[in-house]
């Protein structure tokens, strides 16, 4: 077994089985074999039991990682030396042998970085230019090989499939400037529309007005086909159904507000050439904007066909 104390800028490399720390320091035992996943070895990494390190010490980063795959092996005196930057791990002593071997997976594929490749991708390309869109990838099971620094990604082409919105794009993984890997990406490219959203819960009855309760906001357009866009007067509509705060306005949750109750006298407009007439009527049923319902004339108590026009307001259709 093999220790080294870490003194200032000296790391002093004895052979011994220490059961005690030097000086009172505390000893922290290596493991010969690790595998890490970053980009940086961790002090948490290469520590047979990473709960004897304080909290502040588990994160704390050694040296670079290895290439991807290839596994590498460091000296316990290039431990030693490389933990000299820390002040307070001056009197700690590092027992273990007199190598470590350390390899490193393959690192999963940060999706967040690849939408962002494609998003700009997508911003300067003829096809997507001028249009808000939405990137969505599909999930990657590719590992990336890395020899150590964070990868920079850019997308180099893209190819349509069959399936709506859906394209592949072809990406350059580069490091330090210098281009590492081909990887390629299948994701959705969704429109977005404008599209009428919620400022405040509306609940069910209540009748819109565009500066009260409503915005509008660019909505994914594959979220639903009955999605009211802004282009879309919705003044007056009535909700059906209560609507939470940012919730996009669905077309089945507008119903045409109410225009009569059954019993109430309504105003039936009669056009005919360059004859208009306004007669007075008594509505036989409840009814909403645009649907057609039965009343009575008041005078000749002859039942007639109207279409409700608003609030007890109707005309005949000939």
């Amino acid at each position: 077994m093999n220790a080294t104390r870490i003194f200032g800028a000296l790391a002093i490399l004895f052979c011994a089985s220490i059961s005690e720390p030097c000086g009172g320091g505390l000893i922290l035992e290596l493991s010969p074999f690790q595998q890490v996943s970053g980009s940086e070895v961790m002090l948490k990494d290469i520590v047979k039991d990473p709960s004897t390190l304080p909290d502040t010490w588990r994160d704390r980063p050694v040296m670079k990682a290895p290439v991807t795959d290839t596994p590498f092996e460091y000296g316990i005196s290039a431990v030693a030396s490389a933990l000299q930057k820390y002040p307070d791990m001056q009197e700690v002593t590092l027992r273990g042998q007199v190598k470590m071997s350390i390899s490193r997976t393959g690192q999963s594929i940060p999706l967040d970085q690849i939408e962002k490749a494609i998003q700009k991708y997508v911003s300067e390309n003829e096809t997507w230019k001028n249009q808000k869109v939405e990137i969505r990838c599909d999930p990657v099971n590719e590992k990336l090989s890395l020899a150590g620094s964070e990868p920079d990604f850019e997308v180099t082409s893209s190819k349509p499939l069959k399936k709506a919105n859906k394209f592949t794009f072809m990406l350059t993984v580069s490091e330090d400037g210098m281009e590492n890997q081909n990887l390629s990406v299948t994701a959705s490219v969704i429109p977005m529309i404008e599209a009428w959203v919620a400022k405040k819960i509306i609940t069910r009855g209540q009748t819109l007005f565009a500066m009260d309760n409503i915005e509008t906001q660019f909505m994914p357009a594959d979220s639903s086909e009955s999605l009211v866009p802004a282009s879309e007067p919705i003044d007056g509509m009535e909700i059906n159904n209560t609507i939470n705060a940012n919730q996009p306005l669905h077309r089945n949750y507008l119903v045409q507000p109410m225009c009569s109750q059954n019993g109430e006298q309504i105003s039936v407009n009669v056009e005919s050439g360059n004859l208009r007439v306004i007669m007075r009527a008594k509505a036989l049923s409840t009814g909403r904007k645009g649907e057609r319902i039965m009343c009575m004339n008041e005078q000749s108590k002859r039942r007639v066909l109207v279409r409700l026009t608003g609030p007890r307001e109707a005309t005949v259709d000939f």
